[in-house]
């Protein structure tokens, strides 16, 4: 097994088990549904966001180990940052599932989802609550 690959079950895993966000109760002030027919995967995701800062992220929804630990990297990386920073992630992030040389540096255990790209059908697995995200912040003005 390559670096990437063992990186890649690694991350997954670590995130999938320990599934930070999922099910946690929140005073949410965006929220968005999405969902990937291909898999069945259903995310629901809600943010908090205060002074145009994301102060908390929590997901649910009936979701794939990649998807799971997509979502659970997408709350763990965004509490803290602000909204034009957490765009930006996933942005980034979407576009390199997309496109290799979308070029932004993502954190370490972010990059390891870029290892879906072998798989073509799970990319929109570990896209899926990034644009949950993207969804929940554009409707809410």
């Amino acid at each position: 097994m390559s670096d990437i690959a063992a990186f890649y079950k690694q991350v997954i895993q670590k995130y999938n088990q320990g599934s930070g966000g999922r099910d946690q109760p929140i005073k949410a002030t965006h929220q968005a549904r999405a969902d990937n027919p291909l898999c069945g995967d259903e995310v629901e995701l809600r943010l908090c966001v205060e002074a145009k800062t994301v102060t908390d992220a929590a997901y649910s929804g009936q979701c794939c180990a990649i998807c799971n630990a997509s979502a659970a990297m997408l709350c763990s990386h965004i509490r803290g940052l602000p909204i034009l920073a957490s765009l930006d992630l996933a942005r980034g992030l979407i576009g390199q599932l997309a496109d290799p040389s979308a070029g932004q540096l993502l954190p370490a255990d972010l990059q390891a989802l870029l290892a879906v790209r072998q798989y073509p059908v799970r990319v929109q697995c570990a896209a899926l609550p990034w644009r949950a995200m993207l969804d929940a912040m554009e409707t809410a003005g």
